[in-house]
């Protein structure tokens, strides 16, 4: 992308690249080098090369005992002058008619090569066929004329055969193990100008400091990935509730992760100065981006700060937030915000500090029930409740109800996927929340690994998918009891009073 061109190609960036491309540089390397050899062995045919060598004297070297370094010269020039008569077509229709092989002057002409040997006086011919007999007798014929015909054209010097053309026992061409190295070192460069190219045209989020260049919103925390339990995520697609709860950070979470949501506490701590209550809504371009996992455990890390935290399950169309923390949920939001019931008896305590009302069933009218006065006032009687509440809403980039809640609520905190997420759509659906007065404070970036494996599911209608984590296999009860949060209580009797 621009942005990325603008930054420039460093061997740091390259070396990178190179890295995570490995696996498809030795596919590459593999490929090239069966190739080559297949086509050198199979499909090239062989060749063979014979060669005659011709020794050229002139007048004065025959006459005298003693050869001068004049003579030598001129003997080496006369060689020259003896090559341009053996490449002359005369002389080669000769060559051809007294060959057993049919050939033609023109086929001749690119079956052999002259040439003085180290600049002396001696001219090797040389011929290169696939039929090594053919080779050595096509050196032979011209060395039983040569003679003859240069004494009658130039008419000064002489030349003398130096023995016979062999036939030659084994080909000089293809050299299959040259062919197969070179097939192998073209296969690497494809695979690296594949990754460096592709990597130049990605348009996703990459990772923190490419996104702070490039979009002007504060990064709170990058979420490392959760390696086995999101292995086979979209395979699932939610439908296994207890691999969803195994993504809820616990003792045995590692400390990558759990700082990481440590990181992002601190900054919302600090985003929102100018009110006690921060109510945010979470939302994201797409689905599977790992946003209500997210909410989950930055509700859960909040709580832990001693602060009394809530979480609104406002997805009513594709509800999660209920599988993470195992409570019912027939009675939620919707049934609030459509005055079926009570507030206080759709929250639910689900861990110290921490409570959740879930979605309820899901409505006809989502987006409907997010703009009513009901959601207005409900949000204005949690707030006098609880320090912090969040809000899980839809993809923004989807459905508009995280659009709607974004004006009525303290801020926005936005989800972006590693090597998912891609910058249009980050632009684009910012630009939407602050055109209807939302406040974006703060971006986490989720799935962080050094390469992309997952695919996403896509929204339709009322029936979108995200968010789904593939069972482990090796699950034992014990982590099942230590992931797991305690038992749903009631909510709090102030909640109740409200009411």
């Amino acid at each position: 992308m621009k942005e990325r061109e603008q930054a420039g190609i460093s061997i740091m960036f390259v070396i990178n690249i190179l890295k995570k491309g490995w696996r498809m540089m030795i596919v590459f390397l593999l490929l090239g080098a069966i190739a080559a050899y297949a086509v050198s062995t199979y499909i090239i045919e062989p060749e063979y090369s014979s060669y005659i060598s011709l020794y050229v004297t002139n007048n004065n070297t025959m006459s005298n005992s003693s050869v001068s370094s004049t003579d030598l010269a001129a003997s080496q020039r006369l060689a020259d002058t003896y090559i341009v008569i053996l490449e002359d077509s005369i002389v080669k229709e000769q060559v051809c008619n007294k060959l057993h092989t049919k050939v033609t002057p023109g086929q001749l002409t690119g079956m052999t090569t002259f040439s003085t040997v180290n600049e002396t006086e001696v001219i090797k011919i040389t011929a290169v066929t696939n039929d090594p007999e053919l080779s050595a007798e096509i050196c032979n014929v011209y060395g039983s004329i040569a003679p003859e015909v240069l004494q009658r054209v130039v008419k000064a010097g002489s030349v003398e055969t130096i023995g016979e053309a062999r036939v030659a026992l084994s080909p000089v061409s293809p050299n299959v193990t040259k062919n197969t190295l070179i097939g192998a070192l073209v296969g690497v460069a494809v695979a690296a100008g594949i990754a460096i190219l592709r990597t130049l045209l990605d348009n996703t989020v990459q990772n923190e400091d490419e996104f702070k260049r490039i979009i002007d919103v504060p990064v709170w925390a990058s979420i490392p990935t959760f390696e086995k339990e999101t292995r086979k995520r979209g395979k699932s697609k939610g439908s296994d509730p207890a691999a969803l709860r195994r993504t809820i950070i616990n003792s045995k979470t590692p400390f990558s992760i759990t700082e990481a949501y440590k990181n992002a506490r601190t900054s919302m701590s600090f985003s929102v100065t100018d009110s006690y209550a921060k109510a945010v809504v979470v939302t994201s371009c797409e689905p599977d981006a790992g946003k209500s996992t997210t909410v989950a455990n930055m509700a859960m890390t909040m709580a832990k700060t001693n602060a009394k935290v809530l979480i609104v399950d406002a997805d009513l169309r594709k509800p999660i937030q209920h599988k993470y923390f195992k409570i019912d949920n027939s009675k939620g939001l919707s049934g609030v915000l459509a005055g079926h019931y009570s507030v206080g008896s759709c929250i639910k305590e689900v861990a110290k500090n921490l409570y959740l009302m879930p979605s309820g069933i899901i409505p006809p009218n989502p987006s409907e029930l997010m703009a009513s006065r009901n959601m207005s006032q409900l949000i204005k009687e949690l707030k006098n409740v609880y320090d912090y509440i969040f809000f899980d809403a839809p993809p923004a980039s989807v459905v508009t109800d995280a659009l709607v809640l974004a004006p009525k609520l303290d801020g926005v905190l936005f989800i972006v996927r590693q090597h998912r997420t891609d910058y249009p759509s980050v632009e684009k659906t910012i630009d939407d929340i602050r055109r209807l007065d939302g406040n974006v404070l703060g971006v986490i970036i989720t799935d962080v690994s050094s390469y992309n494996r997952y695919g996403y599911a896509k929204y339709r209608a009322y029936d979108y998918h995200y968010g789904g984590i593939a069972k482990k296999k090796d699950d034992t009860k014990a982590s099942q009891r230590n992931s797991a949060p305690p038992q749903s209580k009631p909510a709090p009797d102030d909640t109740a009073k409200k009411e």
